[in-house]
């Protein structure tokens, strides 16, 4: 009787079972799958027959039988809702710097560099001499305290595409080249290429996250499996063991407590410590890490998309003489989207109409700052009033503005010695919203504004 389900209401009377009036068959074992069938006038309390509540519970195991059959077609499934989660909270609450949207992404999160600086004082991180760092954005600053503190620098290509390993060497660089090295064209320009054959010590390693569990270790990604990738490949070269510590660092809201440990894949990566913007947190974790590469849970589709683990499989059969496993095929996750464009449209044009412009300034009115801004990609800048505050660096994005309108907050208490916004201008086209917002809290001057005019 146990396989026995209702699909729709139905009544059961006392003939068609030929049994007494009041009688109460149970239709399941289960204690949470009990259906208890009563006569069609009355049960045994003498209550008619609750037909909401039937129907209501109906619906809840069909619920329950759907998400049964869904996480048994893609056991991933659960990771995707917490990622999703995530993605849309540090969307939703703008603790995100840029690219921007986090979706698909490592998130750039804001704070991150107050991270990497409490990472930076981690004695595992002060006595290592070699730290594999991911690419990612909110680990560009890790990347460059790494290179800066005279440590060797162990990066990945960005998704693998070109190679595997580069190595910096922080003697060899200046000051000026650190900072570029931390970038992913720095890495390919600075960075000396390394085959599966160096031999090669990491003392320490960091990854990005976009959800950890603090309690246990656990982690989720993006869900594309490089971390996984490039752990087991550590592992294959003899460069780490198990008592390599694994460091990430997060925003606050990427703390999580429902990443179930025990669905978690023998690949999957725990972390040892966790640094946000605000602690530092040791996990004493207890998950098993991966121990190489799982060719069984490698899908077609993904050793195709990268060539270093098509010539390591290649290598290892012809080595042992057998062929390796292949995991079942797979539909690849979607990507981040790319284009920046979108965020530089201020998301209120109304907004923007009702601003005055000021007088724009020609890329090369200063050639070094010309060189800077085409590397950032703005375009022709705007003068800002040398009365005016300096900003903190989100407050570039357009949805900063709308939220420093909406709250009202007091410009002038925003301060920022980042040396990019002491200039004259900043990048079009949030200026007019800044000063929008600047001008309505405390009215300037129009001799302090440079030739400005209202829009026609």
């Amino acid at each position: 009787m146990d396989a026995f389900r209702l699909s729709h209401p139905f009544m059961l009377t006392a003939n068609n079972l030929k049994a007494p009036p009041f009688c109460t068959l149970s239709l399941s074992t289960h204690p949470r799958r009990c259906f208890k069938v009563e006569s069609a006038s009355t049960n045994k309390n003498n209550q008619p027959f609750d037909a909401a509540a039937f129907e209501a519970e109906r619906l809840a195991l069909d619920a329950e039988a759907r998400q049964a059959m869904a996480e048994a077609a893609d056991p991933k499934a659960w990771k995707w809702v917490i990622r999703k989660r995530i993605w849309d909270l540090m969307e939703a609450r703008n603790f995100a710097n840029n690219p921007r949207p986090v979706h698909h992404r490592i998130p750039n999160f804001v704070g991150a560099s107050v991270a990497a600086q409490k990472m930076r004082e981690l004695d595992v991180f002060q006595v290592a001499q070699c730290v594999k760092v991911n690419p990612d954005s909110p680990q560009k600053q890790v990347r460059f305290l790494t290179l800066s503190d005279g440590k060797k620098l162990l990066t990945p290509q960005p998704r693998l595409r070109t190679g595997f390993f580069s190595v910096l060497e922080s003697s060899i660089l200046t000051l000026d080249t650190m900072k570029e090295a931390c970038t992913s064209v720095g890495v390919a320009k600075h960075g000396r290429p390394i085959g599966l054959d160096e031999k090669i010590k990491v003392d320490l390693i960091v990854i990005g996250s976009v959800a950890v569990d603090p309690r246990t270790g656990a982690r989720l990604g993006k869900g594309e499996g490089f971390a996984e990738l490039e752990y087991g490949m550590l592992r294959y070269m003899g460069a780490i063991d198990d008592s390599t510590q694994v460091v990430t660092s997060v925003h606050d809201c990427q703390l999580v407590d429902d990443i179930p440990v025990e669905k978690l894949l023998i690949h999957d990566v725990p972390v040892d410590i966790i640094c946000t913007p605000t602690q530092v947190i040791f996990t004493h974790t207890t998950i098993p890490k991966p121990q190489g590469i799982y060719w069984d849970k490698l899908s077609p589709e993904k050793l195709g998309q990268i060539r270093i683990l098509r010539e390591l499989k290649k290598r290892i059969e012809q080595e042992t003489g057998k062929k390796l496993p292949t995991g079942p095929s797979e539909k690849l996750p979607p990507t981040a989207k790319r284009s920046r464009r979108a965020l530089r449209e201020p998301q209120n044009p109304e907004l923007i109409r009702a601003c005055f412009p000021v007088r724009k300034v020609g890329l090369d009115r200063d050639k070094e700052d010309a060189c800077q801004n085409r590397l950032r990609g703005n375009k022709p800048h705007r003068v800002l009033p040398h009365a005016l505050p300096s900003l903190s660096h989100s407050l570039l994005r357009p949805e900063s503005f709308q939220g420093l309108l909406r709250q009202r907050e007091d410009c002038h208490d925003i301060v920022s010695l980042h040396p990019y916004f002491k200039p004259r201008c900043l990048p079009s086209p949030p200026t007019p919203l800044l000063l929008h917002a600047l001008l309505q809290e405390e009215p300037q001057p129009q001799s302090q504004v440079l030739e400005a005019n209202r829009y026609h």
